[in-house]
Parts: structure tokens; sequence; C-alpha cells
């Protein structure tokens, strides 16, 4: 009777865990457990039945993926297996055993496991289970091959070799897939052939072996298609779009990524399919088709939010950035910079805080810089506080003062400023010639300088002063000095006066305020005296610098 219910309890918590339900079908498992009289274990058929219990309990909790439970109920199965002396079940506990140790991290004590489940399975000649062996043991060194990467690579630098241990490792799991490959042909378990054609893969992938993995991917997607395996095939895309990225085949890797997309569309795997957007978004930003990536990363990034997928969320924001950045559109990078670095202080993510931190800081500088440049474009008068600093101001009128030749102020101008078009021998010889050495003036010399110096930066801004040509007052330049100089300088304030309004920046003169731009004596414009005019030429640009001002962020 007792035995009747132990039975009838077992097998509907066993066929609950088949469905899917495996926390109901723990419920039954642990009612035929409370059945059970401890005293009376030594009876043969009460064993039987409590090792199914301990092995389905087993695989329930790895289901449920509480290994360490899982492990447990593994380990008593193994118990009573011995008890009963039942060989096949001790294979079996065994090879349950190690696959849970591997998802534990105890590569050494599953591999232990999995070769005793090895021995006794070619013991009894058992090819499945001989086979079944073989897959674990490659999967268990592939697991422990990633795990060393992983380790190795985060406490050594980057541009070391591929450290030998773990090439050992990884060309164990080759060697043991290898060899299931040899037994499931003899027994033509297509299936079974296609799992380890995708793990070789994997492990050649890992390798770097990118065109063995290629082959053993493409024996995959075949298998996958025969079986109308579509979660198979949309993997088999998706690893030979990896592989191929890293051949430089970037179009052919685009390919595959599109069909790995249209097969996760097909089945309806939203998370699978943001995966597909997010890997097309990556290998086009490698093609530097960025507008492109970009629309794949807002494809991607709809999906993680309406999946609350933070860590998707998170790459999308990354992503986008990058490609607003390759593109040259700043603005949007920071926008997504600022999202991804909130994003990241969110969820306590402080690698990612970190990379958005120093992301919005490139951003921002060249924001900053490229605001600068087109301040400095669109401006036609160029301050004079970003030419001189005061040092070099106050230099170049100690020289005014001083009335140094041209050519010797010429000079001292282009080691003071910002380099300028110069201007040509030519021109300085015609200026020379049409006025005698022994006639120039204080005040005369001061204006060629000025002459000078604004005819460079309007030739720098693409702007130049055309003046027609006078043929008669030149004729009569010597005999009427005054006059000329009248007519250059009425020019020269006409000019600044143009471009002046040009900025948007209007100078008012008052009735009584026209001292420092033109002073009536007679009906003839003088020069006012040289530190007035300085005064007045750096408060004026004082103003319109700070108007004109790029603020860094």
């Amino acid at each position: 009777m007792q035995n009747s219910a132990l039975s009838n309890l077992a097998s509907e918590g066993e066929r609950l865990c088949k469905l899917g339900d495996c926390l109901n079908g723990i419920n039954y498992f642990n009612e035929a457990l409370k059945l059970i009289n401890h005293s009376q274990t030594d009876d043969l058929k009460t064993l039987t039945i409590l090792s199914v219990i301990y092995n389905q309990l087993g695989n329930a909790y790895f289901y449920l993926q509480d290994y360490k439970k899982a492990l447990e109920y593994h380990k008593l199965d193994y118990e009573i297996s011995q008890k009963l002396s039942d060989d096949s079940g001790k294979a079996k506990a065994c090879g349950n055993i190690g696959n849970t140790l591997q998802l534990l991290g105890d590569y050494d004590e599953a591999i232990l496991y999995s070769i005793k489940n090895l021995e006794i399975s070619i013991q009894y000649n058992d090819v499945t289970g001989e086979a079944r062996a073989l897959y674990n043991l490659g999967n268990i060194y592939q697991s422990k091959g990633k795990h060393m990467g992983r380790i190795t690579y985060q406490s050594e630098e980057a541009n070391q070799s591929f450290p030998e241990e773990i090439r050992q490792v990884l060309e164990k799991a080759i060697y043991y897939y290898k060899k299931t490959l040899d037994l499931v042909k003899t027994k033509n378990d297509r299936s079974a052939e296609g799992r380890t054609y995708g793990n070789l893969g994997n492990t050649y992938y890992l390798l770097g072996e990118f065109e063995s993995a290629i082959e053993c991917h493409f024996e995959r997607l075949k298998i996958a298609k025969e079986f109308g395996d579509k979660s198979a095939e949309r993997r088999a895309y998706s690893n030979l779009g990896n592989c191929h990225i890293f051949l430089a085949k970037y179009q052919e890797s685009a390919d595959f990524y599109l069909k790995a997309m249209n097969v996760a569309r097909l089945i309806g795997d939203k998370a699978i399919e943001a995966q597909a957007y997010f890997s097309l978004g990556n290998v086009y930003s490698l093609i530097q088709d960025y507008t492109v990536a970009i629309d794949f990363h807002m494809r991607h990034l709809q999906i993680a939010l309406m999946l609350e997928d933070r860590i998707g969320e998170s790459r999308a924001y990354w992503s986008l950035g990058n490609a607003y950045a390759a593109l040259g559109d700043i603005e949007n990078a920071i926008i997504y910079a600022n999202k991804h670095l909130n994003l990241a202080k969110k969820i306590g993510d402080t690698t990612s805080e970190l990379n958005a931190r120093m992301n919005l800081y490139d951003y921002q500088n060249l924001l900053s810089c490229n605001s600068a440049i087109r301040d400095s474009e669109s401006t036609l008068f160029t301050p004079i506080s970003n030419i001189y600093n005061r040092n070099n101001f106050e230099r170049l009128s100690s020289m005014v003062k001083k009335s140094q030749s041209i050519d010797s102020i010429y000079q001292s101008h282009q080691n003071l400023c910002i380099p300028n078009q110069a201007v040509s021998q030519k021109e300085r010889e015609t200026k020379n010639e049409s006025k005698p050495n022994d006639q120039i003036q204080s005040d005369e010399s001061f204006f060629d300088i000025l002459a000078k110096v604004q005819s460079d930066r309007l030739d720098d801004q693409r702007s130049s002063l055309r003046v027609k040509a006078k043929t008669k007052s030149q004729n009569k330049c010597k005999e009427n000095r005054s006059d000329l100089d009248d007519e250059f300088f009425n020019l020269v304030m006409k000019s600044q006066r143009s471009r002046l309004e040009d900025q948007r920046s209007s100078i008012s003169i008052t009735n009584n305020g026209s001292k420092f731009l033109k002073i009536k004596t007679n009906d003839r414009l003088t020069v006012p005296p040289d530190d007035e005019f300085f005064s007045m030429l750096q408060k004026l640009q004082s103003k319109r610098l700070n108007e004109q001002r790029c603020i860094p962020h």
C-alpha cells in the first residue's frame, strides 16, 4: 500500500516536471518522501523509488537553477545507486553531478565525476552513455577555458599572447567533441551531431581559429534546417556572423546577422531579436555606415525598454553615443552619453559609469572646440584680445610710440600675432615709395601699421577692401599729403564701422562723446594721442569679446 502511494506520488511529480511545472512536481516528490519509513530504506523496491525521486528532485532544482540543491539530491541518488549496485544509475548520477559542478564553477571535481561516468559507460559498452560522457567532458573543458580566460584578461595586459594553459584546456575540449562526433556518426544520431558541431565551432572561435569555426557552424546550420530547429538555425547564423567579423568580412557578417534577425522575428523571440539588432548596429559601425548603425541601435533600444532590460538599454545608449559622435553629431552624442551615465548610476554599474563619464568628457570637449571654430568662421572681425595677450599689446604700443620703421614693426607683428596671410613684398615696397622717409611722422607711421594689420585680418576672413584707382589723385599725392591722409583714414573708419555692424554690435557717438573717434579741427580729422587711442580700443574689444565668448563645458 505504501509503495503504491509512493509510486503514484513520484509518477505525478515526474509528469509535472516534464511539463515544466517543476515547483508543483517538487511538492509531490516531497510528499512522497514523507511517506517513506527511513527504518525500512533497505527495502529494494523502496530504494528504487527513492533513487527515482532523488534523481527527479535533482533535475527539477537544476531546471530552476538552484544548483546547490540539485547537487545535494544528485549525490543522494549516487549513494542509493551504489547501495543497489546499479552501475547504469551510478553513471547517470555521475553525469548529473559533473554537469551541476560545472555550473557551480568546480571544474576539476566536475571532470572527475564525468570521467567516472565515461569509464562506467565504456565498461558496459553503453555507446549512448559514452557519447554523452564525452560531450559533457567537452563542455566542462570549454567552460573552464572561458573561465580562465576571463580571469587572465582581467588581471593582465590585453596585448599579451594567448596563454598556453588556456590553449591546452580548450584543445582538450576539441578532443572530446571530436571523439563525440565519431560515436554519434556511427549511430547516425544527427541531432547529437548538430549539437556537437555547434560547440566545436564555438571552441575553435575561442581559440581564434575562425575558418575551422565557420566550417563547424555551417554543418550545424545544415542539420538545424533538416530538423526544422529554428532556434538552432538562429544560433548558427549569429555564430557565423561573429566569425566573419574577426576575418574582417563585415558585409558577410551583416548578411548572417540579418538572417538571424529574420529567424528571431519568425519565432517571436524579442530578446533574441534585440541581440540581432545590436549585432547589426555594431557591424554597420565597422562598415562606417553610421546612419544604418543608428537605426539598428534604436530598434535594439526600443525592445530593451519594452522588456525592461537595463543592461541592453545601457549598451544601446553607449552605442548610440559612439555612432552619433562618429557622424559628427556631438549634441546627440552628449544626450545619449548622459542617458548612459544616469542609467549606470541607477543600476550600480561602475564600469559603465566610468565609460560614460569618459565619453561625456570627450564629447563636451569636441563640442566646445566645434563651437569655437564656428564662432571664429562666422565673425568678420577677430577680437584683438584673441590675437594679443596683455604683454604683447603693451609691446606693440611701445613700438608704435617709438616710431620704428614699418618693416621692423611688421616683423614684430608677425612674431606677436596668430599667423596671418602675409602682405606681399611688392605691396610693401609700393607703399614705401609713395612717401619720403624724411617726411614720415609718428602719427603717419602708426596708421601704416594699422592698415597692414587690418588688411591681414581682412584677408584671413575672406573679405577684401577694394579702392578704385584714382590716377589724378595719385599724380597730386605728393603735393597734397594731408588730403590723402584724410581720405585713407576715412576709408579705415568706414571699413571698421561696416564690419562692426556686420557683427551686430552698434556704436553710438554722442555729441560730447566723439572725442575718441574723431576731432574736428579746421574741418580736418586728426589723430588722437596714442595712449588714449589704445585705451579706447581695449575697452571696445573687451566688450565685443564678452559678447562673442565661447564658454567650454
